[in-house]
């Protein structure tokens, strides 16, 4: 979630985040940094495209979506 309340939700191609580093960065599992913009995640290579969105409660998700990986502070 953005600062301003905003979900953000992007398709990865499989690539697994280890980590939130701050508020617009993360890291995968191979240590890489990436950066989180308005629309892709931004790395050294293949980024993921910003996908549409609209919010609901985290275990309504979850139980259509039980393979979706939970960030949270």
């Amino acid at each position: 979630m953005s600062p301003d309340g905003a979900n953000r939700v992007y398709h990865t191609s499989g690539q697994r985040f280890e980590r939130r580093l701050d508020d617009f960065r993360v890291a995968d599992a191979k240590g890489r940094v990436w950066r989180v913009t308005e629309d892709a995640l931004v790395a050294v290579t293949d980024a993921g495209a910003r996908l549409p969105a609209n919010r609901a409660f985290w275990f309504g998700w979850f139980a259509q979506f039980p393979q979706t990986e939970l960030f949270t502070d």
